[in-house]
């Protein structure tokens, strides 16, 4: 009998030969190899799959997106379906569009139509421009066109107002983009190669992608300009694809009945009447009626789109008990915070009272992603009765030395210059420059106590793990506002909500505002009016947070609640926001000032608006200034009071005598009641030495503390305090310049209130 030796447990085990990529599933099992069976959810579905069924669906997945491609490029032009609209851009001042639309349009049409149609490439088109200058209207455009013509001159050079324009265009969601140059004919033949050779460069260098260029000067040259932007592929911008929205080609207004009437191509998402729709720049209303029109430019080609011409006018009519309403304010009960002193239930119960101001969760059983903190109460320094002192303008570190107006013997440059505006000025650089040397230090008052002066103020063991309560001291603006039980169930509800009504998508329709005031009239557009149709809960108002990081060559100094015009989605309102880190945890610091560098979180209050959707910041026209200049860009990050934003300022003390690990501080209090109210909180020094206030010493604001290891006498000791903060009720949409007999304070919704 052979013996063979038996290995103990102790025995060193090596591990087998590494098999390598050659061997199979089979071979493994084969060899007593467990193999690891993937879910049923996992995404890799290759293991289970041979090699003919791997190729078989690469070719159905290759075909189902060329189809896709295709029903894109024939969902624009044909049959039942909108025309192509092209946004002419002059990218220098002495650009002629009428010449430019006349060369566009077929020699059969009408040159005064917006929308024509070319027989030789048998697809409509619908030509807008925006003129030079023009920003507001311009942005409107580019959120409802297809494609984009950006328009050269061999002429005149590339402006400045141009290069802002193409940065606009891409941080709110660039459309197909085309580029054209004119004036090529008028060059010499052997120069025209260099010619366009330099505006192409110049091409490169604004947008990178999709440079190619095209000369506009014969109809030849337009037809081949056409016929690309009838093949091109389309670009799908996401906030705009979730939206109904309509170009507006005529607009009627009825005095006697207080209706506007807008007609144009219903494009995007379906439209039903019980939506509202939004006017940007002047605000939100419901439809009384919606009704197809006979095209005015019907289709003669034999190719048809996604559906047939129905020659029977549809007529939709709103349901009232289905209908959307215009209360965007949820109902405050004045005698809901009357009472004596609530316990740890009611205050937690306080905003739960009023169900209207709660947008239910469609999902119950998800977990919430912005779910209440149970955690308990911190140790409070001051009484919720007592009153704040604390304000910006107390806060800020002014500078008492007067700058001298120096003058000049050029009057036109007097004229330019504002002595006011240069001293503020001024004073943010210095107040700036502070923050960035000491931030959030602050110097005790010597003429007032310091649990008067900073008693809303709070101090925490640990900013990122000490629990503090979202429903706790809210200001009464927050009963006004609409929160969610889970914002993105609700967003997906939104997105995926069918009003059960008849599609006339791609028709000329007519739609019927009803109740819009006649002031509101002088406000219109006289042309390139654009529609969007609103989600449900748009038109409600909530605090809404975005993201915002400032661009490079704006320079401006910008503090938090300074007045900023927002383009957000379809909606452009002025409002001043505040600032704050953008970092995670339910606590986030507040920021003074808007730096650059960074990524910042800003919250307003505005309506409600659903992701993706893109913001722009800019800064407020003045008569220096008299064109918004880009500030800021960004996209919406979400919706509600929850978040919790806190201001933070240290109270800094300098040590006086120093013996091992105990220290005399001094400077920091004055008198000897303030360092027994915030003898509790925690002491942190600039060199990373935590302590405490053991006792203090005198009446002179001395006290005594002891410190994990013993001080320096550079040493600076800091005492942290914190306070929730809220931005200001400053929504206003109304933009346009109003005339004479429509007052500003009649247009404006709320004047700016402190909270």
């Amino acid at each position: 009998m052979e013996h063979r030796h038996k290995p103990g447990p102790l025995k060193q085990q090596n591990k087998p030969h590494k098999l390598g990529k050659h061997q199979t599933k089979a071979g493994l099992s084969k060899r007593g190899r467990p193999i690891r069976i993937p879910s049923t959810s996992s995404l890799r579905t290759d293991v289970t799959l041979g090699r003919k069924e791997r190729r078989n669906r690469a070719n159905q997945i290759r075909k189902s997106k060329r189809e896709q491609i295709i029903f894109e490029k024939r969902a624009r032009g044909l049959s039942g379906t909108p025309p192509h609209s092209l946004l002419l851009v002059p990218m220098t001042r002495h650009i002629n569009l009428t010449e430019i639309r006349t060369l566009l349009q077929p020699a059969s049409t009408d040159s005064t139509a917006t929308t024509f149609y070319c027989p030789r490439i048998k697809q409509r088109f619908t030509l807008c421009s925006a003129p030079y200058g023009e920003l507001y209207t311009l942005l409107d455009l580019a959120k409802v066109c297809d494609s984009i013509l950006f328009l050269f001159s061999v002429e005149d050079s590339i402006s400045e107002w141009a290069e802002e324009v193409i940065s606009v265009l891409m941080a709110q969601g660039l459309p197909t983009p085309l580029h054209a140059v004119t004036g090529l004919q008028s060059v010499p033949s052997k120069d025209r190669a260099q010619t366009r050779s330099a505006v192409s460069s110049v091409v490169t260098h604004l947008l990178p992608i999709d440079s190619k260029l095209f000369s506009l000067d014969t109809e030849t040259e337009a037809f081949n300009l056409l016929r690309s932007v009838s093949e091109q592929k389309r670009r799908s911008l996401g906030y705009r694809d979730n939206h109904p929205y309509i170009l507006c080609e005529e607009s009627v207004y009825d005095s006697n009945s207080l209706t506007l009437s807008l007609s144009g191509y219903l494009r995007g998402k379906p439209l039903s009447p019980n939506q509202i729709v939004h006017l940007p720049g002047i605000g939100d209303f419901q439809i009384s009626l919606i009704e197809t029109q006979s095209d005015p430019c019907p289709f003669r080609g034999s190719r048809h789109g996604g559906m047939e011409i129905d020659t029977n006018k549809v007529r939709l009519i709103p349901d009232q008990t289905l209908q959307e309403s215009l209360i965007t304010e949820a109902e405050v009960d004045p005698m809901e915070g009357e009472q004596t002193w609530p316990s740890k239930e009611e205050l937690k119960s306080s905003l739960k009272k009023n169900p209207s101001s709660w947008i239910a969760d469609p999902t119950p059983g998800e977990d919430s992603t912005e779910s209440e903190s149970d955690g308990e109460r911190p140790e409070q320094i001051s009484g919720s009765d007592s009153e704040d002192h604390l304000s910006i303008g107390s806060e800020r570190e002014s500078d008492s030395a007067i700058t001298e107006t120096v003058s000049m013997d050029t009057n036109d440059y007097d004229k330019t210059c504002d002595p006011r505006e240069e001293k503020e000025q001024l004073e943010r650089i210095r107040a700036q420059g502070e923050d960035v040397k000491f931030p959030d230090e602050r110097d005790t008052p010597i003429d007032q106590a310091a649990r008067i002066r900073f008693g809303k103020y709070r101090g925490l063991q640990s900013f990122r793990t000490s629990p503090w309560d979202p429903d706790e001291n809210l200001p009464v603006d927050y009963a006004r506002i609409f929160k969610f039980h889970n914002f993105r169930s609700t967003q997906k509800r939104a997105l995926q909500h069918d009003y059960k009504d008849g599609d006339v998508t791609g028709l000329y329709v007519t739609i019927h505002l009803k109740d819009f005031p006649s002031k509101l009239v002088s406000l219109l557009p006289s042309t390139s009016m654009v529609i969007f149709g609103l989600l449900q809960f748009e038109q409600k108002m909530s605090l809404i947070h975005f993201t915002v990081k400032r661009v490079s060559p704006c320079n401006e100094i910008v503090k938090s609640k300074d007045p900023m015009l927002l383009h957000m989605g379809c909606r452009r309102f002025l409002a001043n926001p505040i600032y704050s880190q953008h970092a995670p945890g339910d606590k986030h610091k507040y920021e003074l000032f808007f730096r650059g560098g960074g990524t910042y979180v800003a919250s307003i209050y505005a309506p409600i608006t659903f992701k993706p959707c893109p913001i722009l910041m800019f800064t407020p026209t003045s008569p220096t200034t008299p064109t918004p200049q880009l500030l800021a860009t960004g996209s919406v990050l979400m919706a509600g009071p929850d978040r919790i934003i806190c201001k933070r300022i240290k109270l800094s003390g300098h040590p006086f005598k120093i013996h091992r690990r105990s220290a005399v501080i001094r400077y920091m209090f004055f008198n000897r009641e303030d360092i027994m109210w915030f003898k509790p909180i925690q002491l942190r020094t600039k060199y990373g030495r935590v302590g405490n206030i053991k006792e203090p010493l005198g009446t002179h604001g001395h006290m005594k503390c002891t410190f994990d290891k013993q001080l320096k006498a550079q040493d600076t000791i800091l005492m942290s305090l914190y306070k929730r903060v809220y931005p200001k009720w400053t929504y206003c949409p109304y933009l346009y310049q109003p005339t004479s007999d429509v007052t500003q304070g009649e247009l404006t919704m709320e004047t700016d209130r402190e909270t």
